[in-house]
C-alpha cells in the first residue's frame, strides 16, 4: 500500500494505513464525530405513545389502504417511492397519543414521503414547544 499524508491542514504526517488522517488527528476526527452524532438526533428522546399498534397486522392493512387511495405517492410532493429513493410514510394528521381509534382511523392518514414526513413533524414540534 502506498503511503499518504494526513489531510489536516499543515500536517505533514503520513496518515494510518486505510484512512486519511494520521494518528492524532484520527482520533480528533473520530471524537468529532461521535459529538456530531449525539447532538444530530432530533428525535432521539420522542416518546412513542403508538408503539404497540406498528407491529399489528391491522396496521399494515392500513398502511396499504392509504398508499393504493392516495396512488402511492406523497400527498405534498407528489413523489413516489421510486422518485424519493425511500418508502413513504404515514403520517396521522391529529396525533393519535396512544388512542387507538384515531391511530387506526383511514381518514386521518396520508402517505408522505420521508423529506415531507420529516419536515411536517419538525413543524408540529416547534409548535408543541411553542405553546408548551
Amino acid at each position: 500500500m502506498i503511503a499518504s499524508l494526513c489531510i489536516f491542514p499543515s500536517c505533514g504526517c503520513l496518515a494510518v494505513p486505510g484512512h486519511k488522517y494520521c494518528t492524532k488527528h484520527l482520533e480528533e476526527s473520530q471524537k468529532k464525530r461521535e459529538q456530531w452524532k449525539k447532538e444530530h438526533r432530533p428525535f432521539k428522546n420522542a416518546k412513542r405513545n403508538n408503539s404497540q399498534f406498528y407491529n399489528t397486522r391491522e396496521w399494515r392493512l392500513l398502511r396499504l389502504e392509504v398508499f393504493n387511495n392516495y396512488g402511492n405517492c406523497c400527498c405534498l410532493c407528489g413523489q413516489t417511492e421510486e422518485q424519493s429513493g425511500f418508502p413513504l410514510e404515514i403520517h396521522h394528521k391529529i396525533p393519535p397519543q396512544g388512542n387507538r381509534e384515531l391511530f387506526f382511523d383511514k381518514d386521518n392518514c396520508i402517505p408522505l414521503c420521508k423529506v415531507c414526513h420529516a419536515r411536517i413533524t419538525a413543524r408540529e414540534q416547534e409548535a408543541k414547544k411553542a405553546n408548551g
